[in-house]
């Protein structure tokens, strides 16, 4: 089940985001402030909702603290707000929002947005495991090379110093 973290100074709103996403089929969790969002994000989550207009850390403010952050630089944010306008929405995606929606939230919208913002991250971590694993292979075939490398080299010292012994043993024997 994916977790969504809802970002909202308002408890009612919060109450509505939770419900909707519970309604979705996700596991809603909230949060009152940018702090206690930046805080819950360690507990991982697949996409984060935020509120634009709130008291001390606006959304700007913590969608930027999120995208300075390496570990959470690629979950999905939208921003949520009641101010729609131009200057919001490049605001938004200049401090890395993926996704803008306007309240009042219609279901339906949320629903196609989240669901194609979330199939994008099932792709990026599919991605990120695909080359883990490519990392992995490459690390363990190179050690191996590495390792017969050493080997092969051992093998020709060990043959040259035989091949000087034999060299020595027939020139002593040349002499008797």
């Amino acid at each position: 089940m994916k977790r969504i973290l809802a970002v909202d100074d308002e408890a009612p709103n919060r109450e509505y985001l939770s419900h909707m996403l519970d309604s979705l089929g996700y596991e809603a969790e909230t949060a009152q402030d940018g702090i206690e969002a930046l805080a819950k994000l360690n507990l991982g989550f697949d996409l984060v909702l935020v509120d634009l207009m709130m008291p001390g850390m606006d959304g700007f403010e913590v969608v930027e603290a999120i995208r300075q952050t390496p570990e959470m630089h690629d979950i999905p944010i939208v921003i949520i707000t009641g101010m729609e306008n131009k200057e919001n929405r490049i605001r938004s995606v200049e401090a890395g929002a993926n996704d803008f929606i306007s309240k009042p939230i219609d279901l339906t919208e949320l629903e196609v947005r989240l669901r194609s913002l979330l199939k994008m991250k099932e792709a990026q971590d599919a991605i990120k495991e695909h080359r883990a694993s490519l990392e992995k292979t490459v690390n363990q075939r190179t050690n191996a090379l590495r390792s017969a490398l050493e080997e092969m080299a051992e093998a020709k010292r060990m043959s040259q110093t035989a091949n000087i012994e034999t060299i020595d043993c027939l020139a002593l024997a040349s002499d008797y």
